[in-house]
């Protein structure tokens, strides 16, 4: 009987220690980007929804920069009962910044929220399409700029861009604000957005020349994956992770209880009325997980 006894409590002491959210009555929630960009304000929305509902007291901790690695990095070191509401970006490190970022084993995704539909915006006294803009370029024998707010998002440009070969830079924006100036005064030739300047509506000075959505047109521009469908692999996307020492069993559990409150009535509303050319997709932890596969292949495949 004795040694049934410690038996037990030595497997519940493995539970606690392996799942640091055992105690679901606070949560931090990481955000690897800007406040009042589009990952920032969903997952605001999101968890606070979450708190409501669960009876949890939730609070929020920015921490933008080299591509989600700083926030990557602050979350695996935090000992709270947290999760990170962040990107696909931190797949594209393990690719193209695998020296400095984190590795992926240090976190397990919950669940999926959204797929995002990027926009091209360029200056309004340029070309108004995406082949104008290509083609004013080659005429003049210039490189493209194109500004973006992550890696990811620049992906979703550069690659039609190199199978078009057109030469081009890329210039990463830490807020949308930055990045209308520059389209504003034509330093840059384009800017793709993940929907923070798109919700803000019509901006003086810029206009939209093409966008990229899975989910059919969300524009009367161009839709860049109907040329090239790969573009599905690498656009951006909103995902929750939980830190790799959180038991399968709560990253369950948590998973199920984020997609009850992504279905809530005030989500519904928020996705509905907010970011309505977004995609929401609730995934499950093994769903979520087998898109990240797919995305490592096809990186490592472009290497």
């Amino acid at each position: 009987m004795f040694k049934k006894i410690l038996t037990l409590i030595a497997i519940s002491i493995f539970f606690y220690s392996s799942s640091s959210l055992a105690q679901p009555n606070t949560l931090t929630i990481y955000i690897p980007f800007a406040g009042g960009s589009t990952t920032d304000i969903t997952c605001r929305v999101l968890f606070e929804n979450y708190g409501k509902d669960h009876k949890t007291t939730v609070s929020f901790l920015n921490h933008p920069g080299s591509n989600q690695i700083m926030g990557h990095r602050e979350f695996i070191q935090s000992t709270e009962s947290a999760l990170m509401c962040g990107g696909n970006g931190i797949v594209f490190n393990q690719v193209y910044h695998k020296d400095t970022a984190p590795a992926l084993s240090t976190i397990k995704p919950v669940t999926d929220v959204l797929k995002l539909t990027h926009f091209i915006l360029s200056p309004a006294s340029g070309p108004n399409t995406f082949a104008g803009v290509i083609e004013k370029a080659r005429r003049e024998n210039k490189s493209v700029i194109i500004g973006a707010p992550t890696l990811t998002a620049s992906l979703v440009l550069s690659h039609p861009l190199d199978r078009l070969g057109v030469k081009y830079q890329v210039i990463l924006y830490k807020t949308p604000q930055e990045a209308i100036v520059s389209l504003k005064d034509g330093s840059l030739n384009m800017y793709i957005d993940g929907g923070s300047i798109k919700q803000t509506g019509n901006i003086e000075g810029i206009q939209e020349i093409a966008h990229a959505s899975i989910s059919g047109d969300k524009s009367k521009t161009e839709n860049l994956i109907k040329r090239w469908p790969e573009i599905e692999n690498i656009a951006s996307m909103t995902i929750i992770y939980a830190r790799a020492n959180v038991s399968d069993i709560e990253v369950e559990r948590l998973s199920s209880n984020i997609r009850q409150t992504m279905s809530s009535p005030a989500m519904k509303e928020y996705f509905n009325k907010t970011v309505p050319f977004h995609n929401i997709v609730p995934t499950t932890p093994q769903q979520s997980q087998e898109k990240i596969k797919r995305l490592l292949k096809f990186l490592n495949e472009k290497q």
